[in-house]
Parts: C-alpha cells; structure tokens; sequence
C-alpha cells in the first residue's frame, strides 16, 4: 500500500509539475506583456455590431497562423529529413513570443477582449503540450529509430510526410477553399 501511495504522490507531482510548465508562458503574456492602453480610434467600415470584430482582437489571430506556419516548416523538414530534423522548441518560442508581442500592440488599440485572448492561451498550451512531446520523441526514439533505418525512409516515414503536408494544407483552408487529396472540404 505504501508503494501505491507514494506512486500516487509522486504522479500527482509530475501533473502539476507539467501544468505550471504548460501555463507559465501565459502567466508571462498576461503578466509583462502589456502596453498602454488606449482608446481605439478606429471607425469600423461594418456598422451592424454583430459583425464587427475589434481593431485588437485582429492583431492576435496571428498567433494562431503562427501554428499554421509551424505545420508547414515541418512538413518541409519531412520532405528531405526526419522529424527530429524539425526544430520544435524554435516553433513553441516564435508562437509565445509573437503572441507577448502583439498583446503589447493589441492594447495600443484598445486592448484585446479576454474571449480571444483566452483563445490564444487556450491553443498555444495545446501547441506548446503538442510540440513538446513530438520533441521528446523524435528527439529519442524517433532519431533512435532513422539511425537504425538509414538513409532510405520506410513506406511510413513516407505516409507521415505526405500527411503533414496534407494537414499543412488543412491548416490553411479558408471558408470556401479546399484541399485535394483525402482532407476534404465542401463549398
């Protein structure tokens, strides 16, 4: 029973452990991220409010292109590489570090509602938890795995490229757009 128990302490500690991690870039956007604020002095071209959208809330979607963006380079990294080739840490930094920087901006402009930017949170600590962990494979087995594969790639390291470059162009559909291949969409 003591082994359980001391199992369990210790498990509880690694969960907790890994949510601080995973919060901590947004207590430091939500923390020391922030300019002045001021009044936004934009006069929307849409008058009818329930398709307005904020000057400052437009300044954070691109936080979100940045995963976009994230997905491509990997994709271009399995077209001649393996996936530790990618550099993981570089796309979880670029997504916190654009997302801190243009908060900044956002408030210049009156400030991002808390709706988005809890979207942004809420996507970058999946991303930051996603990237991570692909990291901590590719980083171990997967390169483990390519040295005892050698040069060629197997009909798998094949599917999984053509497959991240199918969700790259998944990624970047917009309404009305599609993608050819299995990913479809309709108009």
């Amino acid at each position: 029973m003591r082994v359980v128990w001391k199992l369990l302490k210790w498990s509880i500690a690694a969960v907790l452990l890994l949510v601080v991690l995973l919060l901590s870039p947004v207590a430091y956007v939500e923390t020391f991220c922030h300019g002045e604020s001021r009044q936004d002095p934009y006069t929307p071209l849409i008058k009818d409010a329930a398709f307005q959208r904020r000057e400052a809330n437009t300044f954070l979607t691109y936080p979100e292109w940045h995963i976009v963006y994230a997905y491509d380079g990997l994709a271009e990294t399995l077209k001649t590489g393996d996936e530790y080739a990618f550099d993981y840490v570089s796309s979880i930094r670029g997504f916190w570090t654009s997302a801190c920087a243009l908060t900044t901006v956002a408030d210049a402009h009156g400030g991002a509602d808390l709706a988005t930017r809890m979207t942004i949170h809420t996507i970058g600590v999946s991303f930051t938890l996603e990237m991570a962990l692909k990291a901590a494979y590719e980083e171990t087995i997967g390169r483990l795995t390519a040295t005892l594969r050698g040069e060629k790639k197997t009909p798998q390291d094949q599917v999984a490229a053509g497959m991240a470059v199918e969700y790259a162009a998944f990624l970047r559909q917009t309404p009305g757009t599609c993608t050819p291949s299995p990913i479809r969409c309709k108009n």
